[in-house]
């Protein structure tokens, strides 16, 4: 399920019709992303519903953060925790005891305004990366659709998929551009405190962030499809899932 995160405000996603339901995907127009990717390491492991910091990360992938508790070395292509190999699950499979994961700036499809962070999963980076790849072939930018963010319900870790659902409209692109170059979507991709993030209920890092007062979303709008989507939406639909592998179940919290 995916929750709304503020500060220690923690607020589950639901579906628009009221009944109280987990909503089982978002839309969303990805604003930004960082081009590395990010690195957490806890020495005792990651505790789902933790608070605490990891004992070392990245936001780069290239070094440890200035203010890591414990920085394990000096880069990151050096350090004994990010070489595969270096953690053995409990079915006895091979990953790397520091974590990937991707950092997005997202806004939801109605309230744009309203930038959070997304943490893309180590299980889950071979599939945005293809879902890029599609929008690249067509001449698509990520900010000019929206975005289905929705689970893998084929696999134990959890997984993210992504589909285009729609362009944005021209009300939509003129708020795109107004804070798509704000500090506060920086800050998201660069790895500084930010206003709220969507928790997907991985095992990242749970930085603390400033608390936001929340504010009531707006519908989100119908997005207008054409032709050139559609292909795109079609070539998404028809191409082979990425094989995920599955270095240890999650259970998940319940709402």
């Amino acid at each position: 399920v995916f929750h709304i995160k503020r500060g220690d405000e923690k607020t589950l996603v639901t579906k628009p019709d009221g009944n109280g339901e987990p909503a089982a995907s978002l839309q969303v127009i990805v604003l930004k992303t960082h081009p590395g990717v990010a690195k957490t390491y806890y020495s005792k492991g990651f505790s789902e519903g933790s608070v605490e910091k990891p004992d070392c990360y990245s936001n780069d992938g290239t070094a440890p953060a200035s203010d890591a508790q414990s920085p394990q070395a000096k880069k990151c292509a050096a350090c004994p925790h990010n070489q595969w190999g270096s953690k053995i699950t409990e079915d006895g499979k091979k990953g790397k005891s520091c974590a990937d994961v991707k950092r997005l700036a997202v806004a939801p499809a109605g309230q744009i305004n309203d930038p959070m962070l997304l943490r893309v999963p180590a299980a889950s980076l071979k599939t945005w990366d293809q879902y890029v790849d599609l929008l690249k072939k067509r001449g698509v930018p990520p900010p000019a659709v929206v975005t289905k963010v929705g689970f893998d319900y084929t696999v134990a870790h959890p997984a993210l998929t992504f589909k285009p659902v729609g362009f944005i409209d021209e009300a939509m692109a003129v708020e795109v551009k107004e804070v798509l170059d704000t500090d506060v979507v920086q800050n998201i991709i660069g790895g500084a405190p930010t206003a709220a993030e969507v928790d997907n209920g991985d095992d990242a890092s749970k930085t603390a962030a400033k608390p936001a007062p929340v504010e009531e979303e707006a519908p989100a709008p119908t997005p207008k499809k054409s032709a050139k989507l559609a292909a795109v939406v079609e070539e998404a639909e028809a191409a082979p899932k990425a094989k995920v592998k599955v270095e240890a179940e999650v259970e998940e919290d319940a709402p």
